[in-house]
């Protein structure tokens, strides 16, 4: 469908099939999966030269965040294409433990991610960029006893920009049509920045809120919370003194975070990293009688995972040290970002305690760190497609969902603009399950328990993490991509390719046996015995000690040729932990029964008696979709869940 525009030409559109608020990563991941179907899709944004901006730490993945844009790529995103185009620095983290937790990490070019999103934004003819603020989120009645979304109110932007040719701006005030809206404003929903006693309002550096959307959400009976993040301060790359700090080199080969980009990724840069001293934490000390956190001016919640260094100084007293990793905002970039001092203390103050680590004595800070506080949506008013309840089409992803970072905002932006579309398209919502990924696992965690700080995603948050590795997302999900249409036929031949690659040489090594050459060989070292001479390859591969470079000077090398690197590390997984995954999978399969039993609309309006009352308000609150959902909510006992099966079965001959 082509975008309809008023005349003059560069006016905005009055009317398309869907609006994405907010122009951050959440806000990008929407806008493409919702064009994939071809729908015209307008993407509103305060200011269209910073679409795509990273307004934090220059990096892309990390623990479990590697996972994550692994995932986001096979069901056809664009964050892993991003960070391999605009990567400098990459890394493989725990590579040293099991694979379970090891995660992809890149550096990137800031300004090259940028430009990468908006030259990939520009390319799809029916996404239209437009400039200018939502103050309204308009509805109307839906099916049944439900409101639906019909468009926005958008007015001009408040700060006037250089704008760019491939955007339209909004010259007066005027109403968008849409059958669905995306809502991904970040930290912009009435933001409030800190940097000492002075707070003003923003939702980023020089910034303005975006208040009158959070009185809008207000006006539609949504309940909203607050949360807190942060930043460092960054400093002038030429005036911080790498020569006595610790060299952070990246990994060869580079590990990259796409299946299907095929351009080559490099490592380009190094990292340093540096440390906090007890003369840093006495600087601490001595300014937090001006901190707005501990003055009481900042209400909202921060990550405990990411604390600010005032909150590191207050709560770990008997720490005299703290590890900082200097980033490289980019290639040419002029600042450097030093990760692990995030602080909202006044300027003077950080340039006082700045000063005082090694490495950083002559720092200049270029602009000085700040605490961010904004408004979030209660979760429990969302459902597993991440549409708000109550008011059909209209779907919030990102921050305004209570999680941090780019990659959980990217893994919500992309799924909200999957379900925004098949609801436009009367085809069925797509709900990712806990064993199936890493967004499954997000998701369900943020319907069945509201954020009490920011959500970061860990390894640790998934009962299933042994299936769920960085190295399988396309083996896990490629038929995900595939039916929802989101990869092009070449990734599907690449993926299809790699599946028959990987489950060929398994098939080989289990049939290849050991000879007596390779035990007498091996005998010295104690890799093999006598009784391993004709135990099958992959039975050897099984040993914790084992790993595929051993086993190929044992006499596998042949069952291993045409292998990549990525294929090599999924088949030693696959076969060293193949007992585990196969528990795994059997709990799954029993789970799923519970998974399958949907409870009725009934006994979530007027839940019975017989529960108790603390599950009796949450189920009214959450409304789990399935007894497995109301299993994991926090409130629900197993006797609750006992009580509902009861029920269930009593109403639809179900729920065994």
């Amino acid at each position: 469908m082509e975008l309809k525009r008023d005349t003059p030409e560069d006016a905005p559109p009055r009317s398309v099939d869907a609006v994405v608020v907010g122009g951050g990563h959440a806000g990008i991941e929407a806008a493409v999966a919702l064009a994939r179907g071809g729908l015209a899709v307008a993407l509103v944004t305060f200011d269209v030269t910073g679409l795509g901006r990273m307004s934090c730490n220059p990096s892309i993945g990390g623990l479990a965040k590697g996972q994550l844009v692994r995932e986001i790529d096979v069901l056809g995103g664009w964050m892993g294409r991003l960070a391999d185009r605009a990567g400098i620095h990459f890394r493989m983290l725990n590579r040293r433990k099991g694979p379970a937790v090891r995660a992809p990490r890149a550096q990137v070019d800031t300004p090259t991610y940028t430009r990468e999103a908006q030259r990939a934004l520009c390319a799809i003819s029916t996404v239209q960029v437009i400039e200018g603020e939502v103050t309204d989120i308009r509805v109307t009645g839906g099916r049944g006893a439900a409101r639906r979304v019909c468009g926005v109110r958008v007015c001009p932007p408040r700060a006037a920009t250089p704008g760019a040719p491939f955007a339209l701006r909004v010259r007066e005030e005027q109403e968008i049509a849409a059958r669905a809206v995306v809502l991904a404003p970040g930290t912009f929903l009435e933001g409030m920045l800190f940097t000492g006693l002075e707070p003003r309002s923003g939702g980023r550096r020089a910034e303005a809120p975006a208040d009158a959307l959070a009185a809008s959400l207000r006006s539609l009976g949504l309940r909203l919370g607050r949360l807190k993040t942060g930043t460092p301060p960054r400093l002038r790359r030429d005036s911080v003194d790498v020569s006595r700090l610790t060299a952070q080199p990246g990994d060869e080969p580079p590990p990259r975070f796409s299946f299907f980009e095929a351009a080559p990724v490099a490592n380009r840069v190094l990292c340093h990293i540096t440390r906090t001293n007890p003369a840093t934490h006495a600087a601490v000390r001595a300014g937090l009688d001006r901190s707005p956190l501990y003055g009481g001016l900042i209400r909202g919640v921060g990550p405990r995972h990411c604390p600010s260094i005032e909150d590191k100084v207050v709560r770990f007293p008997e720490r005299t040290s703290h590890q900082i990793f200097l980033e490289p905002e980019g290639l040419d970039a002029p600042c450097v970002y030093p990760n692990g001092i995030s602080t909202s203390l006044p300027a003077d103050v950080q340039a006082a305690f700045v000063r005082t680590i090694p490495g950083l004595e002559a720092a200049q800070i270029v602009h000085p760190g700040y605490a961010v506080e904004y408004a979030f949506l209660l979760t429990s008013q969302l459902d597993a497609t991440l549409q708000v309840r109550g008011i059909e089409g209209l779907y919030a992803a990102g921050q305004i969902n209570g999680t941090s970072g780019y990659e959980e905002a990217a893994a919500q932006g992309l799924l909200a603009g999957l379900n925004a579309r098949a609801w436009i398209e009367d085809r069925p919502p797509i709900v990712l399950r806990r064993d199936e990924a890493y967004i499954g696992v997000l998701v369900d965690d943020l319907i069945t328990k509201t954020p009490a700080e920011p959500y970061r995603m860990f390894t640790s948050q998934s009962e299933y993490r042994l299936i769920l590795r960085q190295d399988n997302a396309d083996l896990r999900l490629g038929e995900r991509g595939r039916g929802l249409g989101t990869l092009a036929d070449g990734d599907v031949r690449r993926l299809e390719a790699r599946r028959m690659r990987v489950a060929a040489a398994r098939a080989r090594l289990q049939a290849g046996l050991v000879g007596r050459e390779a035990v007498a060989a091996a005998r010295a070292s104690g890799a093999l015995g006598s009784a391993d001479v004709g135990r099958s390859f992959e039975e050897i591969l099984k040993r914790p000690e084992m790993s595929v470079e051993v086993l190929e000077s044992l006499g596998a090398a042949k069952h291993l040729e045409g292998l990549s690197e990525l294929d090599r590390v999924t088949l030693e997984a696959d076969v060293k932990y193949d007992g585990y995954i196969r528990r795994l999978r059997e709990e799954v399969e029993s789970l799923r029964v519970l998974e399958g039993v949907t409870i009725p609309s009934v006994l979530l309006d007027d839940p019975p008696e017989s529960l108790s009352r603390e599950a009796r308000e949450v189920l009214r609150e959450r409304r789990p979709r399935t007894l497995a959902q109301a299993a994991r909510v926090s409130g629900i006992t197993p006797c609750d869940v006992s009580v509902l099966a009861v029920r269930i079965r009593s109403l639809t001959g179900t729920g065994k």
